[in-house]
């Protein structure tokens, strides 16, 4: 994820996976196993991964809001 506090897992475009397996913890809660698969629409270009700090962005952000 471009934040790093939030707890979540980018994907890239086009990626595909088959279900595994599937477990029923409860009422509200299913845990699925994923397998990734190659897909048949590749990227056109590979995925570089940049990372970013949120005082970076924050200090990046107020530069274009003073910015005329």
């Amino acid at each position: 994820s471009f934040f790093p506090h939030e707890d979540e897992i980018l994907l890239p475009a086009a990626t595909q996976f088959k279900v595994v397996g599937c477990l029923d913890q409860g009422p509200a809660l299913k845990v699925i196993q994923l397998k990734e698969i190659e897909s048949p629409i590749p990227l056109i270009q590979p995925v570089t991964l940049a990372v970013h700090s949120n005082a970076a962005l924050s200090n990046d952000c107020r530069k274009k809001a003073v910015e005329p």
